[in-house]
């Protein structure tokens, strides 16, 4: 007999993860602090094609928060310039795989040049309903709060839905 489906109800699922550390393991190996940010970023890729074929449906991931603004004046530049080119160059592989983006946080303070590219990204990818993939950029506060009621209810639902899977696997 098949075992269940494992990605039967995974149509409601909401992930969240929170980048932090690639500076420190920069760092601890002896290279740039820049150079963890886009090991980060490499592995961030591979977890949103994860995620896509896992049937996950909202994946939230935190990019950079208010506080990163008090990092050194060139991390930050350097971290500027490396979200414009991910944009450009991972949103054509995102809209193929029915990816929709959409950048969640304040825009104050964000280079027009970065505002043009993200809003870019997100009408290039609108029509798309496989998985949204929140990115929270430049948020603090308000913002994180609500995306944690956004979480808790995404959490709800998915706590439902394994509930019902739980009860359909005993009664087989």
């Amino acid at each position: 007999m098949a075992g269940p489906d494992p990605s039967a109800g995974a149509s409601a699922t909401c992930v969240a993860i929170i980048m932090d550390g690639n500076g420190r393991w920069a760092t601890d190996r002896g290279l740039p602090v820049l150079e963890g940010h886009r090991r980060g970023a490499k592995t961030m890729k591979e977890t949103v094609k994860d995620a896509v074929a896992l049937g996950i449906r909202e994946l939230t991931v935190y990019a950079f928060s208010t506080e990163n603004w008090s990092r050194p004046e060139d991390e930050v530049a350097g971290l500027m310039e490396m979200f414009a080119e991910l944009i450009v160059s991972e949103t054509p592989e995102l809209d193929a795989e029915g990816v929709r983006m959409r950048f969640v946080g304040s825009r104050r303070g964000v280079s027009a040049g970065l505002l043009e590219q993200m809003d870019w990204a997100e009408a290039e990818t609108a029509q798309n309903a496989r998985m949204t993939l929140f990115v929270a950029f430049n948020y603090g506060g308000r913002a994180e709060v609500d995306l944690q009621k956004l979480t808790d209810k995404s959490t709800g639902e998915i706590d439902s839905l394994l509930k019902g899977k739980e009860e359909e696997i005993l009664t087989v």
